[in-house]
């Protein structure tokens, strides 16, 4: 059987300084290119067509669609956090201006009830966000992947050798894909569900931390983001949610 079809690729192409609505503050992201590349038994060889840009936080590790024309530069490295800001972005952009004047009167707890609220679905969203491209895209962790590629080794190297070696190596080798095998399926299994525990929950608890959410406030915004259709958002449950944001902020 043939495997082909086309996937998503990520390239990094340098570090940028950019609003994190998770973290709630300037960050350090890598700046990523997507392409969308055609694949034979998932290897592709080229960087594919572009689709487009997204950054990554270095803190909370979130994706977030962006323009990379709107920097003024991009560096090769990460960077001191005010030397990035400095080197890639524009003093005058208006965005992230209201976004941090925004955060300060959420610092002073100066925000309208209705205003709060907004913000915590929209933290609640973007880890629905998370979920939903991570869904679509089939991601794996790297971990999974060297996995992955150990074992089809192992397997190639049985599959030639099978005539040429004495028992005891094709023994080892058959355990070695039995287990690759078993690793390999654990990992398609909890796919999904490691990443939120790893990434989502304790991202989207940091977004809710400053705005103090009680459980029902969360379930509303979870409620919310699953009447928009959001397939990532059922994956999100409002009690783990509210454990992870008191586990990590006790004072909230």
């Amino acid at each position: 059987m043939i495997v082909w079809g086309t996937k998503i690729k990520r390239k990094v192409v340098g570090w940028v300084a950019d609003f994190c609505p998770l973290c709630r503050g300037l960050k350090a992201f890598r700046l990523q290119r997507i392409g969308e590349a055609g694949h034979l038994w998932y290897i592709s060889l080229t960087s594919g067509g572009f689709l487009g840009n997204e950054i990554e936080c270095s803190d909370c590790r979130t994706l977030h669609e962006t323009n990379g024309s709107r920097y003024t530069s991009i560096s090769d490295g990460p960077l001191e956090p005010d030397e990035l800001i400095r080197r890639t972005l524009p003093a005058a952009d208006a965005r992230v201006q209201a976004l941090l004047a925004r955060e300060e009167r959420v610092k002073e707890q100066q925000l309208a009830p209705e205003e709060r609220m907004a913000l915590v679905r929209e933290a609640v969203a973007h880890g629905a966000g998370q979920m939903d491209r991570l869904i679509l895209e089939r991601r794996y962790a790297p971990t999974a992947r060297v996995v992955g590629w150990a074992t089809a080794g192992v397997t190639l190297l049985f599959a030639l050798s099978i005539d040429r070696v004495p028992e005891w190596v094709r023994r080892v080798l058959a355990l070695l894909m039995v287990a690759g095998l078993f690793a390999c399926f654990y990992f398609m299994v909890t796919r999904v569900r490691s990443h939120l525990r790893r990434v989502v929950e304790p991202a989207v608890a940091r977004g809710l931390a400053p705005l103090k959410p009680t459980l029902e406030e969360i379930r509303e915004a979870v409620a919310y983001a699953r009447s928009l259709g959001s397939s990532g958002a059922k994956k999100l449950k409002p009690q783990r949610l509210y454990d992870a944001l008191h586990t990590a902020w006790p004072s909230v």
